[in-house]
């Protein structure tokens, strides 16, 4: 997640969207007063690598505001503390809007990524170790470890759109380049050259050789509303 005072934006960042990947390509144009929250100790030496800016004001005081820390790798422990205390990777609209100011959230450019929901589904499966954990995606959906994907649940807020704008994964392209000139950026918005947290996947495997008719379907019933809101297809 990233706030940005500086060019009066506010990015929530969906699961299995690039989001981390995004998040380091916005940290570039990032000032001293915007809130970066941290990512894992890897892709913090890589931000770093790149010369951008890295996690900050992402703690708050006992006054409510917030200070910048040095960067640290924080333990599951001290992410649930951030939960109350401050702001953290994949918080949600609904965590968040409390936390800063109500002209802010009402001003600044409030926006996130979704992505086609089989596409994202198979993401989550290799992300989660499906197929050495659980065995085939079917038996992954039947355990439940598909509704954990976290995507609308990040950018509702009592079920309704609470961003200003969805951007689709799969038009990342003309995504960069509205948001370039949407945040009237010095320079073009890109993503790192390095992809960040690549390999897990095969590079192989699409939706549509892994998933059956039953995955489909049970899949369909789970992301109705993304299918239909986006218009995505099998």
């Amino acid at each position: 997640m990233i706030l940005s005072h500086k060019h009066q934006f506010l990015f929530i960042k969906t699961e299995k969207t690039a989001g981390t990947s995004f998040e380091i390509g916005l940290s570039k144009f990032c000032g001293k007063e915007d809130i970066i929250t941290p990512v894992s100790k890897k892709d913090e030496r890589y931000r770093k690598s790149l010369g951008f800016t890295s996690a900050r004001n992402y703690r708050l005081k006992p006054s409510g505001k917030p200070y910048t820390p040095l960067f640290k790798p924080l333990s599951k422990q001290k992410r649930e503390a951030l939960k109350k205390q401050g702001f953290y990777n994949h918080i949600s609209a609904k965590e968040l809007q409390p936390k800063i100011a109500t002209s802010t959230w009402d001003n600044y450019f409030k926006f996130c990524f979704e992505r086609n929901p089989f596409d994202k589904f198979v993401s989550w499966y290799f992300w989660c170790k499906g197929p050495e954990k659980y065995g085939s995606p079917l038996e992954f959906i039947k355990d439940g470890k598909a509704q954990e994907i976290r995507g609308r649940q990040l950018y509702q807020i009592n079920g309704e759109t609470a961003v200003d704008k969805v951007y689709k994964y799969e038009e990342l392209s003309s995504a960069l380049a509205d948001l370039t000139e949407r945040l009237e950026l010095p320079e073009p918005l890109a993503m790192p050259p390095k992809q960040t947290k690549g390999g897990i996947r095969p590079k192989k495997a699409h939706y549509r050789d892994l998933l059956g008719s039953e995955e489909r379907k049970l899949l369909e019933e789970l992301f109705s509303w993304e299918l239909q809101t986006f218009n995505y297809q099998f």
